[in-house]
């Protein structure tokens, strides 16, 4: 399952180091539909970052950066930068991807404010088709999921974080 077009209203898109890239083409999908979405970038220093000026020039309305070292932007967190994004305005969905604690930050932030959650999964996948078993997440309601057939993109509330 790749990045679906949600149904309309505001669109919060969540990236974190590498997974920059795939929030920049999520930014790149809604563009295309003509959907608004705001967007939170944050990397672990200035010299590090990528992404903001491609998010800006796709549209989107809010753009947040954080720092970890504070060397740009906002320091801190992109969790920190949600929870204001939260506060500011309402939304109908989050989409995110970057380091595992970071998504699980986010999903449960998005599930406080009763917001669906989108999150792209980054697993090793050995055999590409779910024989491994290697990129398995666990799932809330018991057993897994194979991330490399079912994903990578999940419903944030469905994982065992």
């Amino acid at each position: 399952m790749g990045w679906p077009l949600p149904d309309g209203g505001r669109t919060l898109l969540v990236a974190g180091g590498v997974g920059a890239p795939p929030i920049v083409a999520a930014a790149g999908l809604l563009a295309a539909h003509d959907l608004p979405f705001d967007a939170i970038i944050g990397a672990r220093s200035k010299d590090r970052l990528w992404g903001e000026q491609q998010l800006r020039d796709l549209g989107a309305h809010h753009t947040l950066v954080t720092t970890d070292d504070g060397s740009y932007g906002l320091g801190g967190l992109t969790t920190d930068a949600m929870a204001q994004c939260l506060a500011a305005r309402p939304y109908d969905l989050v989409m995110a991807c970057g380091p595992t604690r970071m998504m699980a930050g986010v999903a449960s932030l998005a599930e406080k404010a009763h917001v669906r959650c989108l999150v792209s999964l980054e697993q090793l996948m050995a055999c590409g088709f779910g024989a491994c078993g290697c990129c398995n997440v666990p799932l809330r309601n018991g057993g897994y999921a194979s991330c490399c057939m079912d994903g990578p993109v999940f419903d944030g509330s469905e994982v065992a974080w």
